[in-house]
């Protein structure tokens, strides 16, 4: 199906509709809102005015009226109130990178500010235990002195716990996390001996971070805390939980939070260090898998850029474990030489640049079996998602010092089926 014309969008959203129609086998019809997935090579000013954003794809969530507990979140606080409000949320966000960093921004509606979290990295764990003498108010409204036995550690929790992950309890921050590892190189198993990949809940994301504000009484300022790694055992940082030599934050990174209004606005630098398999797999021009979650005090929508998306699935994509969380689920392939190289591997497309520095795609057919029509309809949505990404969007000049010249202009992303794959 060759590509001959198209024109951009700055939404970056291009409604997609689509018809299967297998005669008596059946008949499929797939509606999405399909996107460039792009990270754009630039040097960006983490100063928190986002005038270095200008003319970047923005990549936008938005809540859609449903704000209930999960079944796995009721299940695990059976004497919880969950407010099940429908609560409206929208976030833009924009990504980029260079030499030296990986860049994250975010525009974020949100009307309910809020002083901030605790910082992790000095957090008393001890303060959310009862202390060894305590008061109760007994039955005859007197006052009894109660005091923990000599020896035995204080393990009741007098108020409930404060975690990184901004979304149990809920907090206004962000998490952002990566899946870059193939299935061999995951701490768990794929899928049980005679599944299929994915048939259950699958370990995907490798790093995971927790862009915080930090309040006042707990000095202020942010804090970028690191949740998963790889080597990291899986953990929601509960007070007193045991620790590992991966914990805490990312003191090279940059972090701005700050309000406009009822507009909150993030912008974070992460240094390839601290995440070298991204860097390793866009150096060599592979794909990566990308997501990002917003988190508001006042609302418990799900906000996660890969939420509802056809190329993802339910999934432990985020901390904490027993909220709503969606496939990480973007991939990305380098641009120019090395992208059209990867892509003829792959036997999915052929691209060729014109005079205009834009990209014309051929797709050939889904190579892989589909069980169903809306195997067949999956695929094609991936495909057309692929090649509207490469149509509609251009492809920039090179810009920088020697430091460069290793690095692509531009790492693009392709959604890919998730058919028999991470």
């Amino acid at each position: 199906m060759p590509v001959l014309d198209g024109a951009a969008v700055s939404s970056n959203t291009y409604p997609l509709r689509f018809v299967f129609d297998a005669g008596r086998d059946g008949r499929v019809e797939h509606a999405e809102d399909v996107h460039v997935n792009w990270i754009a090579r630039r040097a960006i000013r983490v100063d928190g005015q986002l005038d270095d954003w200008k003319d970047l794809l923005p990549q936008t969530v938005a809540a859609d009226g449903s704000g209930g507990p999960t079944l796995t979140e009721a299940a695990w606080f059976p004497f919880q109130k969950f407010d099940t409000a429908v609560t409206d949320g929208l976030a833009t966000a924009y990504l980029a990178c260079d030499a030296s960093n990986f860049y994250f921004a975010a525009r974020i509606a949100d009307s309910t500010p809020e002083d901030g979290m605790v910082r992790f990295e000095t957090r008393d764990d001890d303060a959310y235990f009862y202390p060894e003498i305590c008061y109760a108010r007994t039955k005859t409204n007197t006052v009894q002195e109660l005091t923990w036995p000599a020896g035995v550690r204080r393990y009741s929790y007098r108020r409930g716990p404060e975690l990184p992950a901004g979304n149990a309890p809920r907090h206004d921050n962000v998490q952002i996390a990566f899946n870059v590892l193939p299935p061999d190189e995951k701490p768990w198993y794929p899928c049980p001996p005679g599944t299929m990949p994915g048939f259950i809940g699958y370990y995907d994301t490798d790093y995971e971070y927790a862009l915080n504000p930090v309040a006042a009484q707990y000095g202020g300022g942010v804090e970028i805390w690191r949740l998963r790694v790889p080597g990291m055992p899986h953990k929601h940082f509960y007070p007193r939980e045991p620790k590992s030599p991966y914990d805490g934050p990312v003191k090279d990174g940059r972090l701005v939070i700050r309000r406009d209004g009822n507009m909150r606005i993030v912008e974070a630098a992460i240094p390839w260090r601290e995440i070298p398999e991204v860097k390793r797999r866009i150096d060599a021009g592979q794909t990566i898998k990308f997501s990002y979650r917003v988190n508001d005090n006042g609302s418990a929508a799900c906000l996660e850029l890969a939420r509802g998306r056809s190329v993802a699935k339910r999934n432990g994509s985020f901390l904490v474990d027993w909220t709503e969380h969606w496939r990480t689920s973007w991939s990305s392939a380098r641009s120019g030489e090395k992208a059209e190289a990867l892509a003829a591997q792959r036997g999915r497309r052929r691209a060729t640049k014109d005079s205009t520095q834009r990209a014309t795609v051929v797709l050939s057919a889904p190579k892989r079996g589909c069980s169903s029509a809306m195997g067949v309809v999956s695929q094609l949505v991936y495909a057309v998602a692929e090649r509207q990404q490469l149509l509609h969007t251009p492809i920039p000049e090179t810009q920088g010092g020697d430091n460069d010249a290793e690095w692509p202009s531009e790492a693009i992303f392709s959604r890919r089926s998730g058919h028999g794959r991470n």
